[in-house]
């Protein structure tokens, strides 16, 4: 099965990103929707769950703030549609078994420190495609 990236390319599911060896494949494709990603942010969204490598509920937070402002910052790219409490929430308790119930990040902490190695892990996943 093919599909178009976000840059455009035909992409073998078999060679995809989703694909390759993790955990959650199966319980995130299904629960792709439209009405809360484009494509290109849940390629995104799933990347980042696989690969930023931080421990507990903050990881979850961080990449929510991140890609809310990613589809801020790149509205033709990404579109994040997701609210906090109605739609993020039950979507990482569903996929994760995560209960977050403090909602916050360390501003100078992602600020300076979290906000860099998303900006990376970004990068990384577009040089996959190109």
């Amino acid at each position: 099965m093919f599909f178009n990236n976000i840059w455009g390319k035909k992409v073998d599911s078999e060679r995809c990103i989703f694909e390759e060896n993790t955990k959650h494949t199966n319980n995130l494709l299904p629960e792709f929707n439209f009405n809360f990603f484009n494509n290109a942010c849940f390629q995104l969204f799933h990347y980042l769950i696989e690969n930023y490598e931080k421990e507990g509920n903050i990881k979850y937070i961080n990449i929510y703030y991140f890609l809310k402002q990613s589809a801020i910052n790149d509205s033709e790219k990404y579109r994040f549609k997701m609210r906090i409490e109605k739609d993020y929430k039950p979507f990482i308790k569903k996929l994760y078994n995560k209960s977050i119930t403090k909602f916050e990040k360390a501003q100078y902490a992602y600020d300076e420190t979290e906000l860099p190695i998303l900006n990376d892990l970004e990068k990384d996943l577009i040089k996959l495609f190109n």
